[in-house]
């Protein structure tokens, strides 16, 4: 092996390690969003997801990607649209998510949108 192949495949490892996501910081952001996520109060009735689409459009524009708001019926109730741009190579991926939710029992135990972790 020569001197330049050897760095340079030095200089690519360097490159992918650097490209390695922060696994434990990565997973401690999601729990965090997923948390102040529950805690946002959507029980239907009345079912006001005006808050949850707020918060993930806020998630989604410090990622970058852009968002619009459909507000088409009576007050409270709300679509969020986010879309990544694709490639012709491939066909595109449609994700779908209920941003209201039932009430919860408070006879449970915990604290209602506590998003405690369980023992």
């Amino acid at each position: 092996m020569t001197r330049r192949e050897l760095l340079a495949g030095a200089a690519a490892t360097a490159v992918l390690r650097a490209a390695e996501p922060d696994w434990p910081k990565t997973a401690a952001e999601a729990v965090g969003y997923l948390r102040d996520y529950i805690r946002i109060d959507t029980s239907n009735p009345p079912g006001n997801v005006t808050g949850a689409a707020a918060f993930l459009g806020k998630v989604l524009a410090k990622e970058g990607i852009a968002t619009e708001r459909l507000d088409p019926g009576p007050a409270g109730k709300a679509n969020l649209l986010a879309r990544l741009p694709g490639s012709a190579r491939k066909r595109p991926l449609l994700l779908l998510s209920h941003m209201d939710t039932v009430p919860a029992d408070p006879a449970a135990g915990r604290p209602i949108l506590s998003a405690a972790r369980s023992a």
